[in-house]
């Protein structure tokens, strides 16, 4: 089988994947908070502009069409999260240079992480699914798409915006974009296009902090909660985590076990982070960044939860599998059986505990 053919397969294969998710999803019924949101049918109501003006769009829209809730909040959420899981496998194919299988694995990793299940499985995360989306697709877009300077620029504001202004996390792509080509093509044949995107980045970047700051309270930012949330948000995208079982039950049996499963991969993950840190590796120390980089703004928040760790997962998996990509095959199937077992076990869990 060519390259193409195992590509293709891959894709497909990642669509079913989400497909089963999908139906999966459609079981489940709106719980109490859901009806607290914006994404439940708005009828009579006028469009009120604000930080996430497609979340009241998509009110409004269900308001026309109420029978159609909440079986369209489910097909775009998994939507989104399949086009975001196969926009990683062609970020890490193409511009990482990772083998198809490794790549196809992770993918897949990030298609059923627990800490993902947080997002596609609930209907009230329209914001969160299209806000990634969106930006990785832009990431993707400028990489391969054009060489023309204004096309580049186009691509880079249109979908940092629509990123922002799907949930305000998405606003770290205005930074994480062009970093891309830097990375990837150097800083002398791009210096200049880059601080042309920066300093227009930088215009939308003054106007959305002011308006998300007229519309939601922010609270005081401390360096000590920052540090706090960023090592949550890390550690929660790594790990596959029983947290219904530990955190809502009192259990602590098939929690630990979720995390036994996970620690293979995680222990060569470390080994191998070490290894390129003494060869000096640099798009190891990039993919570092960006993940790290990823967990802003949501690091700033007073009370942060698991399904708020979604965009860190994207770019955790990028980042492993970029660390696995010399790997033998074998060794790879030894660490990642258990920690797919691992965030199946954690997603049935979660899954189950919806329905009650």
């Amino acid at each position: 089988m060519n390259e193409c053919k195992k590509k293709q397969t891959h894709i497909l294969l990642i669509i079913l994947i989400n497909l089963a998710i999908l139906i999966m999803s459609l079981s489940l019924t709106p719980i109490g908070d859901d009806w607290g949101y914006s994404t439940i049918p708005l009828i009579n109501r006028a469009f009120v502009m604000s930080s996430r003006p497609f979340d009241f769009l998509f009110g409004l829209l269900l308001g026309k069409i109420p029978f159609a809730f909440p079986f369209l909040n489910h097909l775009v959420v998994v939507v989104a999260h399949c086009i975001s899981s196969i926009t990683l496998y062609l970020i890490a194919t193409t511009i990482l240079r990772i083998k198809n299988k490794c790549s196809f694995l992770f993918s897949v990793i990030f298609s059923i992480s627990s800490t993902c299940c947080a997002t596609f499985f609930s209907i009230d995360s329209l914001n969160q699914s299209l806000s990634l989306c969106f930006g990785v697709v832009g990431i993707y877009a400028y990489m391969r798409f054009s060489k023309n300077a204004v096309v580049k620029s186009a691509i880079y504001l249109v979908s940092s915006i629509l990123a922002s202004f799907s949930k305000e996390c998405g606003i770290v792509f205005l930074f994480i974009i062009p970093l891309f080509e830097v990375q990837f093509r150097g800083i002398k044949p791009t210096w200049k296009r880059t601080l042309i995107n920066y300093a227009l980045g930088g215009i939308f970047c003054i106007f959305f902090i002011q308006m998300v700051g007229s519309s939601r309270n922010i609270g005081t930012i401390s360096f000590i909660r920052i540090f706090k949330n960023t090592i949550f948000h890390l550690g929660f995208s790594a790990l596959q985590f029983d947290t219904v079982s530990f955190f809502g039950y009192g259990r602590f049996i098939v929690p630990i076990s979720t995390v036994i499963l996970s620690l293979p991969l995680l222990f060569l993950i470390a080994k191998t982070i070490i290894q390129k840190l003494i060869k000096k590796d640099g798009t190891m120390l990039f993919l570092c960044f960006l993940t790290i980089l990823s967990t802003f703004p949501q690091n700033t928040m007073a009370g942060v939860q698991e399904m708020n760790s979604y965009p860190t997962v994207f770019f955790m998996m990028l980042f492993f599998a970029y660390l696995c990509k010399d790997w033998d095959k074998k060794i790879i199937c030894y660490v990642a059986t258990p920690y797919l077992v691992s965030a199946l076990i954690c997603g049935g869990i979660k899954y189950t505990a919806m329905h009650k």
